[in-house]
C-alpha cells in the first residue's frame, strides 16, 4: 500500500473516531428501515453519511458480499446505493 493510501487511511480513521457515534446511528438507522419512495432520500443520505467509514472497513478487512449486505443491507434493496459501494469499491482499487 503507497504512502499516500496509508495517509489517506489514517485520515480517515481520525475523521472515524470524531464522529463515530453519528455514524453507528446512522448504521442502525439504515439496517432498521425498509425503503419506500418516502424515505429514498433519507436513507441515500445515511449512506452518504456512513461512506467514508464503508471505504475504510471495505479496505481493511476485505468482507464478503453477504458481510457487506449484512451490515448495509440498503445495498440490497436500494439501486442507487449499489452505486456508492461500486465507486467505494472502484476507488480502493486504485490504490
Amino acid at each position: 500500500m503507497s504512502a499516500v493510501c496509508l495517509s489517506s487511511l489514517l485520515h480517515f480513521s481520525k475523521d472515524i473516531e470524531a464522529c463515530s457515534d453519528d455514524v453507528a446511528d446512522a448504521e442502525a438507522k439504515l439496517r432498521e428501515r425498509r425503503p419506500t419512495s418516502a424515505n429514498t432520500d433519507e436513507l441515500l443520505g445515511f449512506m452518504e453519511e456512513t461512506r467514508r467509514v464503508r471505504r475504510l472497513w471495505i479496505v481493511q478487512t476485505g468482507p464478503t458480499i453477504t458481510d457487506i449486505l449484512r451490515r448495509y443491507p440498503r445495498l440490497g434493496d436500494l439501486p442507487q446505493a449499489v452505486c456508492m459501494l461500486l465507486c467505494v469499491f472502484f476507488v480502493s482499487l486504485l490504490y
